[in-house]
């Protein structure tokens, strides 16, 4: 079986004021089954999410003068808007923040530095 094709609304970067963090969020046309039937890796969105999470981090190291990863990397949020149940918590929200140390390392590639 194969994961169907994702429709993606929109991808932004949201700040969150109350913790004082940068995350992005996905905004996704499917059900939260795709997410649990097929994990992201074999989704195909576990590497859209690390050149995300790459970019930001580049990002706000050049923008916030004492950033730090721990406390101004949010992580990411995929919304799958057919999955959303009120009645239960979090159900359609998935969340991650992947290791400081792996970001950090994927960046050090992409420079051309491995």
């Amino acid at each position: 079986m194969t994961a169907p094709p994702v429709r993606e609304r929109e991808d932004a970067t949201v700040r969150n004021r109350h913790r004082d963090r940068y995350e992005l969020v996905f905004l996704l046309l499917v059900s939260t089954f795709v997410l649990t039937a097929f994990g992201l890796q074999e989704w195909g969105r576990l590497p859209v999410l690390l050149f995300y999470a790459v970019a930001l981090h580049r990002y706000l190291e050049r923008r916030l003068p004492d950033y730090e990863y721990e406390k101004n990397f949010g992580g990411a949020f995929y919304i799958f808007l057919r999955g959303i149940d009120p009645s239960k918590q979090n159900n359609g929200i998935f969340s991650t923040r992947p290791p400081r140390k792996f970001v950090e390392e994927l960046n050090e590639i992409f420079h051309g530095n491995s």
